[in-house]
């Protein structure tokens, strides 16, 4: 008991200690010192800001665990920094948050000596700039031996909320950490800039919405990340420096329902984000006119926090239902439970390094920056990952939809086909044995028959002999196919119209239904020529490899015709079918010049189905 009382005692001692000597020697820092924590605040009525020297009662108060991060309720307070150098030592001072829109700075010295700094977006300089990086304010600072500074510093946000931390910099290590955080920055720049940039053309040439929104998407993250750095500061002088916050005001607001219409996009078959957005888009749309008006036509800070902290309920009511909506359907979709892991990474980044540090809950940190772009670059990586994921997996869906498809295609190519055959054979058979029958019956009794009526019933029988023969369907076991190639040919073959036909490296088809259809392929073709095409020459090649697939080129010189309008019809429609059947690729081509039918990666030796 003893024991724990001399430690709360020893405990109060050092904090009466450490309050009454808040001097900092400088001379024992490091090379980069965060002041922020030695900050004092005044805990007085708040002089107000003028040209002339504020007067300050001792009531100074170390400042609490939010640091110097002011909600946009809050009122601007003054700060008290008090240094000491025992020797002669040039040193930066270092305000890293840019979005200040009143900074006011007094620097006194023990000599007597005092200086007055105006800085901050309303400002019409940048102050002291020193190094590449644009980001925030630098002030030197000489020390002579033994001289002690006291720097009283005021932060006005007008409403909007500010954060920053001060640090002590050697101005080497100063101009060394500006080169490194542009570098650092650039980085994350290209990298995002990059992966949207991939995104956006994927969009365009595969005309997915979802990729063009996504590039939108991260595209405005983008630059919300880049007005909160304040790099849009220069654009607009320092009569104009609302400009930037309502821009980043702007840019906020689009991010979140652009957001809202990517996940939308991003899994379609959830009915709930059409849900929420049918009575969200509308409401953030009045919302959004009515915020973006009245912060142009007034900078009063009233509307400035009140549109400030209605954005940030806007933006929560909008990731939070989001967040519901995943993680209900994560069962359902993996997409959405990735979804949902990124979304609630989001939910802890933004409440650690957005909503409480601009709320004034919390201390910035003076990494932020990072964060926000360390953040776009791995929600980028990961949505564009997620993305090619889902584009990939729909492809091959389409690819078995489309083999599906085929696969159905060729067996109802098979059934028509199967159907035509039998009915052909049918017919071929009534015609030679009934018909033809009766004719020879009666070309036999018929004694009285004048030798023309004769000859014309000859000719007759012959001819529904031929097509007979032509509808029955060839049995191949006497004769092999190139022989009844070659047999059908010369039956076509006449004075008006030669029909040429070669086989080069073409093997024997194994494969009876192959075979079959092969033949009645080329009979289909040839028929047509004959009838429609006026073709002096007739020229058809067989070709086949070592690996048993064969092609079959046609090529006539006949009028041609237009294969759009006569797609439909019946010859075509056959040879279409029995292409399918045999898994072979069909390509017709037609004009006045002729016709060329290619039959393609015809398999030769394709196994009988059982």
């Amino acid at each position: 008991m003893k024991i724990k009382l001399i430690l709360v005692l020893l405990f109060c001692l050092l904090e009466i200690t450490t309050s009454v000597n808040a001097q900092i020697n400088i001379d024992k820092l490091n090379n980069k010192f965060n002041l922020t924590p030695h900050a004092q605040i005044y805990g007085g009525a708040q002089p107000p800001s003028s040209d002339t020297h504020p007067v300050f009662s001792d009531l100074w108060e170390d400042s609490n665990s939010k640091g110097l991060s002011r909600g946009p309720t809050e009122e601007a307070s003054w700060y008290r920094l008090m240094l000491k150098s025992n020797k002669e030592v040039q040193k930066v001072l270092y305000f890293n948050y840019t979005l200040i829109p009143n900074l006011e700075i007094w620097v006194f010295s023990s000599e007597g000596d005092s200086l007055h700094y105006f800085g901050g977006t309303g400002s019409p300089a940048r102050l002291q700039s020193l190094g590449i990086s644009e980001k925030g304010y630098s002030y030197i600072i000489d020390f002579k031996k033994g001289e002690e500074k006291t720097i009283y510093f005021r932060m006005d946000g007008q409403g909007w909320p500010i954060h920053s931390e001060v640090f002590l910099f050697d101005v080497p290590s100063f101009l060394e950490s500006n080169q490194n955080e542009f570098y650092i920055i650039s980085f994350l720049r290209a990298v995002v800039i990059t992966l949207l940039s991939i995104g956006f053309f994927i969009g365009i040439l595969s005309r997915q919405p979802v990729f063009l929104l996504y590039a939108l998407t991260f595209g405005i993250g983008i630059f919300f990340a880049e007005c909160e750095i304040g790099l849009f500061i220069d654009l607009f002088g320092a009569e104009y420096h609302d400009a930037n916050y309502i821009m980043r005001h702007f840019f906020n607001l689009v991010y979140i329902i652009s957001l809202v219409y990517f996940y939308n996009l991003f899994i379609p078959e959830e009915r709930f984000f059409k849900k929420f957005l049918s009575w969200f888009s509308p409401s953030f749309l009045i919302y959004s006119v009515i915020s973006v008006i009245t912060l142009v036509a007034s900078s009063s800070p009233v509307v400035v926090y009140v549109n400030f902290i209605a954005i940030v309920i806007i933006s929560w009511v909008s990731f939070f239902v989001s967040s519901v909506i995943l993680y209900k359907n994560r069962n359902h979709s993996i997409l959405s439970k990735y979804l949902f892991v990124v979304q609630m990474s989001r939910l802890v980044i933004i409440a650690m390094f957005v909503t409480l540090p601009h709320m004034g809950v919390i201390q910035r940190a003076s990494y932020t920056d990072y964060v926000y772009y360390i953040f776009i670059v791995y929600e980028s990586v990961v949505y564009f990952y997620l993305l090619l994921k889902r584009s990939i997996t729909i492809y091959n869906e389409k690819i078995e939809l489309k083999k599906a498809m085929l696969e159905k295609h060729k067996l109802y190519s098979k059934a028509v086909l199967e159907g035509q055959e039998k009915e052909r054979n049918r017919i071929g058979r009534e015609l030679h044995d009934s018909i033809g029958g009766n004719l020879a019956l009666f070309n036999k009794s018929d004694s009285n028959m004048s030798q023309e009526a004769k000859n014309i019933l000859t000719d007759t029988m012959d001819s529904i002999r031929n097509l007979s023969h032509e509808l029955i369907s060839p049995s191949f076991h006497h004769i092999s196919f190139r022989e009844s190639i070659i047999d059908l040919v010369s039956k076509y073959n006449s004075e008006r119209q030669k029909v040429v036909v070669q086989f080069h490296d073409w093997p024997e088809i194994t494969n009876k239904e192959t075979k079959h259809h092969c033949f009645r392929i080329i009979q289909e073709l040839i028929h047509n020529a004959s009838k429609h095409s006026q073709a002096e020459t007739v020229f058809i090649q067989f070709f086949g490899n070592d690996d048993g697939i064969g092609n079959i080129y046609y090529e006539d010189n006949g009028v041609g015709f237009d294969t759009n309008n006569v797609r439909g019809g019946i010859g075509l429609n056959n040879i279409d079918f029995r292409s399918a059947s045999i898994g072979a690729k069909l390509t017709i081509e037609s004009s006045v010049k002729g016709t060329i039918v290619k039959i393609e990666h015809i398999d030769l030796h394709k196994e009988e189905a059982h």
